[in-house]
């Protein structure tokens, strides 16, 4: 079979390192950041949550949330609570905002998607082929939960395995499709 080579960029979920929370309640995998880790604008990660507790409060920071394994969460907010599983759709949210994380039954594995200053979306994808076409340039991810997950570029094809992220910077007007029964897609305007 020919491989035909694209500019997305690969990474498996398993071989990111996982670094332990302070409270002791899960760790994170830091898929990508940028501009840097430490001084980051745009933030992509994975938690393991193995325990009830609250999140990290991230000021002036956007979140967007989706449970990818497992049960699921109750997330309680001052203003609200969700129920959010495997299915539900992505959970935007104030970085600020006091959440409270209760696991309905045993761990959760969760994507989070942050930024500061820079607009973005996430959405899941289910069973369809979603097409996007950016008006302004930035980083698209593809994130996968099935393993028959494929990109398409004009004639490029990229496939993306089960829990690994695909990405790459678009270009104003360059068009995409994402070809899966289950996967997260996601857009940062002005990431690079």
């Amino acid at each position: 079979m020919t491989t035909h080579h694209t500019d997305w960029q690969v990474l498996a979920l398993a071989d990111v390192p996982p670094i332990p929370w302070r409270n002791g309640g899960g760790v994170t995998r830091e898929l990508l950041s940028g501009p840097t880790s430490t001084d980051w604008r745009w933030r992509l990660s994975v938690a393991d949550v193995a325990a009830n507790g609250p999140f990290s409060r991230f000021e002036k920071t956007q979140r967007w949330f989706a449970v990818l394994d497992g049960a699921g969460v109750v997330l309680r907010f001052p203003q609200s609570t969700h129920r959010l599983d495997a299915h539900s759709e992505v959970l935007a949210f104030e970085g600020e905002w006091r959440c409270d994380c209760d696991l309905i039954d045993g761990a959760t594995l969760d994507f989070n998607l942050m930024t500061r200053g820079l607009p973005a979306h996430m959405q899941r994808l289910r069973a369809q082929t979603h097409a996007f076409t950016p008006t302004v340039a930035g980083l698209a991810g593809v994130f996968a939960l099935h393993d028959e997950t494929r990109i398409t570029q004009g004639t490029q094809s990229q496939s993306v395995p089960r829990h690994s992220l695909a990405w790459r910077v678009l270009t104003p007007h360059q068009a995409v499709q994402v070809h899966s029964a289950h996967a997260l897609w996601l857009f940062i305007e002005g990431a690079a």
